[in-house]
């Protein structure tokens, strides 16, 4: 081969480097590899520099936002270790507690001690979901009306593949980890009844319930006597000129539950009492006192269980 021009560089160090000649003449690349059948890319990156895992969250409820907390700040030195994504199919955090409007839960992380009363409306939890995910930062990660479709391991990657659809459009990423955050009661489901849909008259589904609707002087049916079954009912009979009709298959079993006066400590007869505004400044003031209070509440609750222990003395007292 021809000697190369005495001006082009050879340490491959300079911005203007030659490789190959054509007709005698060094070809300039400016530093840049040309495309060949031989080519082998260079990683920038040194060797054995770690990759982040991609880790995709499924929902943005009390799960997805408890593992985001963790991330962020239990563990934060795993920051530098995970990329994070919580893919949430609706246009609001909360999951359950958005569809829903139903009582309890709470982070654990940051206990509320402004509640209104025992149990909780649905409609107070959501808010307390998003009041706490903004002061945590836990919708960083977020990505609102974003619906997994389809979940695949692909054994020759060793990672997941997530197909992702939003505003009509598909794709597909990778992952890691996939964490599940989805709730049971997000997804309702329709009893299989023959002409059920073919129903001329209002029809909602308690898991999607329908505030605005005016269920006054109306005649009701109400399908199930599950726990929401249990709840409805009463309500309904409660409005002016509604006939109610609850249709089961079989009875319902309802556990003993410890009632809120054992909790409080006081008497009253109210299935959900208020709190004072003594018991709130009380848990705002002293987060032990709030803690104590709610260890208290699982302790008793969990030990009424004993009554449902085969031969306990608890369900010996009951039978008696």
């Amino acid at each position: 081969m021809p000697e190369p021009d005495a001006e082009a560089p050879t340490n491959g160090l300079s911005d203007d480097t030659y490789e190959v000649q054509t007709n005698g003449e060094p070809r300039k690349t400016n530093g840049t590899i040309p495309q060949s059948d031989y080519n082998i890319p260079l990683n920038k990156e040194y060797a054995y520099t770690p990759r982040k895992l991609k880790v995709i969250t499924i929902g943005a409820g009390f799960s997805g936002l408890i593992i985001a907390h963790k991330f962020q700040h239990r563990y934060p030195e795993m920051q530098a270790y995970v990329h994070h994504t919580i893919l949430e199919g609706h246009s609001e955090l909360g999951g359950t507690w958005l569809v829903n409007t139903y009582p309890l839960k709470a982070f654990p992380f940051d206990p509320n001690p402004d509640w209104s009363r025992f149990y909780s409306s649905g409609a107070e939890i959501q808010q307390y979901i998003l009041r706490t995910a903004r002061k945590w930062n836990l919708d960083r990660d977020v990505k609102l009306n974003h619906w997994v479709k389809e979940l695949r391991w692909l054994e020759d990657r060793g990672q997941w593949r997530v197909t992702i659809e939003n505003d009509g459009r598909r794709w597909e990423e990778y992952a890691d980890v996939v964490l599940s955050g989805q709730g049971v009661l997000v997804h309702h489901k329709w009893p299989q009844i023959p002409g059920l849909h073919d129903f001329e008259g209002h029809l909602t589904h308690s898991a999607n319930w329908e505030h605005e609707y005016d269920y006054s002087n109306k005649r009701i049916a109400v399908i199930g006597n599950g726990s929401s079954g249990i709840q409805i009912v009463p309500q309904m009979q409660k409005l002016p000129g509604t006939q109610v009709t609850n249709f089961m298959r079989g009875p319902t079993w309802v556990y003993y539950r410890v009632p809120p006066s054992k909790h409080l400590g006081q008497e009253t007869d109210d299935p959900n009492p208020d709190y004072t505004d003594e018991e709130r400044r009380r848990w705002r003031e002293d987060p032990a006192e709030l803690k104590k209070y709610r260890k208290g509440m699982i302790h008793r609750t969990n030990k009424a269980f004993k009554m449902v222990h085969y031969q306990s003395s608890a369900l010996r007292t009951i039978d008696n």
